[in-house]
């Protein structure tokens, strides 16, 4: 009886030979180990397809906690409007509205027991005079102001300063961050507005006011700004700091025709209204994971096209179709994981770049907000992706009849 000549098995793809250590690891492993240089392109494009989606999740994540996080750490139990107002705008009618007689009402809460302390907000434009003689036909400079009724201070967390100091007079201001730097002012530098000239005393922000554009504005005492720009006794927002906010929520409704939120009602409200944006924004990050698992599909499919040899006489020397089955699927394995990796690297210098570059340039502290719980949700998306991009060229591979392809070569 003429022998049956196997041919021999030649080495993988990589052309290097498994070291010891290699050698003594289940096949399916030690084939994915050996064929690292051939999975190398792989790995990288996969994780910049997935570096995309981690990044857009901590665009949103910044972008949320821009919206919201004011809330949260402004030490503000209660936020409060006129009835009908809006604090978190979803329309684009909707704002605080006015409270009459808001020295009566903000005197009655700061008297009631459970409340520590209450800070009044007005909002206005005042008008900028710069030095020297105005050109004919040139526009006048509005800067945003908001009049404080109260001492933030008091409040733990809400005063963010960047240099300087809070308002101790009323020929005093505090600029947000944006308006400092986009107006090129500076601590000790004189802003003149409606007739008056105001001394630059400290940049940055009070928390809670986010419907304000709270980087943007001039902060100044409340009695100083219904001075000069001559308005009656009216507040757009009072911010009540307590321990017991529905006990003075209570209270708020028994006086009539003030509406109030809770930190958590308001955050709740603006994840309302950026629902659709963020609907959006999942949408590109599902389809950069399909493009991902197409890649890794393909890119398998035309490895098990070039292997079928190696397949074929693995078949025929005995092994199951089941280690074929695995060797596929660990190596779709291996690229989605490790292309997770990748991922995470590439997203957070990213992010350090927009964080670095792009956020100052617009007043925030950050663009780009590393969420691991969300990293790991993409991680976790890679990982079964990988699997179910391997299955196909999985079945593909072990279907491979031996004497076919033996006598095909």
């Amino acid at each position: 009886m003429a022998a049956t000549i196997v041919p021999a098995l030649k080495p993988s793809v990589s052309g290097a030979h498994p070291n010891g250590w290699a050698l003594r690891l289940p096949y399916p492993l030690r084939n994915a180990v050996s064929r690292w240089r051939a999975l190398l392109s792989m790995i990288v494009g996969v994780g910049i397809a997935l570096s995309i989606g981690m990044t857009i999740l901590a665009v949103i994540s910044a972008e949320m906690d821009l919206l919201t996080g004011d809330y949260e750490r402004s030490g503000i139990g209660v936020y409060v409007s006129t009835q009908g107002g809006k604090i978190v705008a979803r329309l684009a009618g909707d704002t605080p509205g006015t409270i009459q007689n808001a020295g009566t009402v903000l005197a009655q809460v700061r008297g009631w027991p459970a409340v520590h302390t209450a800070i009044g907000a007005l909002t206005w434009t005042m008008a900028r005079e710069l030095a020297g003689p105005r050109r004919r036909g040139q526009p006048t400079e509005l800067v945003s102001v908001i009049g404080v009724d109260g001492d933030p201070l008091n409040v733990p967390n809400m005063l963010q300063l960047d240099s300087g100091r809070w308002l101790r007079g009323g020929n005093e201001v505090v600029l947000g961050r944006t308006l400092a730097r986009d107006k090129g002012l500076h601590i000790g530098d004189s802003l003149r507005m409606n007739g008056s000239t105001f001394s630059v005393v400290g940049v940055g922000t009070l928390r809670g006011f986010a419907s304000f554009g709270q980087n943007s504005v001039a902060y100044m005492d409340y009695r100083t700004l219904i001075q000069r720009v001559q308005v009656g006794n009216v507040l757009n927002l009072i911010a009540i700091q307590t321990d017991q906010p529905a006990q003075v929520i209570q209270r708020l409704d028994d006086l009539g025709g003030l509406s109030s939120w809770t930190a958590v009602q308001l955050v709740a409200e603006a994840q309302q209204a950026q629902a659709s944006g963020i609907a959006i924004d999942w949408v590109l990050i599902i389809l950069t994971l399909g493009v991902a698992g197409l890649f890794v599909n393909t890119m398998l499919s035309h490895s098990v096209t070039e292997r079928r040899s190696e397949f074929a006489i693995l078949r025929a020397i005995g092994f199951p179709g089941g280690w074929i089955v695995m060797t596929v699927a660990l190596e779709s394995l291996t690229i989605t994981v490790a292309a997770g990796l990748v991922a995470v690297v590439i997203s957070l210098l990213l992010g350090a770049l927009l964080n670095a570059t792009v956020a100052p340039q617009y007043g925030f502290d950050s663009l780009f907000r590393a969420d691991p719980s969300l990293f790991m949700l993409i991680f976790g998306l890679a990982a079964a992706l990988g699997v179910v991009s391997g299955v196909l060229p999985a079945r593909k591979a072990a279907s491979v009849d031996p004497v076919e392809v033996l006598r095909e070569s």
